[in-house]
């Protein structure tokens, strides 16, 4: 599913949170792709996916999009270095991106995280100029938007997963 960004320089938006929780929890809680919806501004629904932990090769299916451009796409984990960095790569139909996530401690006391997701894109490759007029004048604010709102969410969400994962489990 590699795809090819041909001689031109994608659009790309990162954003980062720090959150108090160690890398490995960060790493647990990004890698479980039935949650993404909870807290990825850009996924609906989660259609399938590979059984098993994420590691490179691993492959899953989502409903959503950016924007009036939704639908289904197509993901595989390219690179997948435990518990420091993913690489995503889609095919979003109309778009193609790829999704890094860097995880690092965050110095000083405590278990606390770095978290940071850069999404790089390229809609329309054959519909170009008008492609790029779209990226430069929507796409890339509309992205920055959702990462911004997907990091938010994230960030709230791990560490609420922290805490509930740090707790011994009362059932028996």
């Amino acid at each position: 599913m590699r795809h090819e960004t041909g001689c031109h320089q994608m659009p790309t938006v990162s954003h980062s949170v720090t959150v108090d929780a160690a890398p490995e929890t960060v790493w647990a809680f990004v890698s479980d792709v039935e949650r993404l919806p909870e807290w990825v501004a850009f996924t609906d629904e989660v259609r399938h996916h590979d059984e098993g932990t994420v590691r490179e090769g691993f492959e899953y299916a989502e409903y959503g999009g950016v924007g009036p451009l939704r639908g289904e796409s197509e993901w595989e984990v390219v690179a997948c270095e435990s518990p420091t960095r993913q690489v995503h790569a889609g095919d979003l139909g109309a778009m193609q991106a790829t999704l890094t996530i860097d995880i690092e401690p965050t110095d000083g006391e405590g278990d606390g995280s770095r978290w940071t997701q850069t999404v790089e894109f390229e809609t329309f490759s054959r519909f170009r100029p008008l492609g790029r007029l779209l990226e430069v004048l929507y796409l890339r604010r509309a992205m920055d938007r959702q990462l911004a709102r997907t990091m938010a969410a994230g960030r709230v969400r791990v560490d609420r997963y922290a805490r509930t994962e740090a707790v011994p489990s009362t059932t028996a």
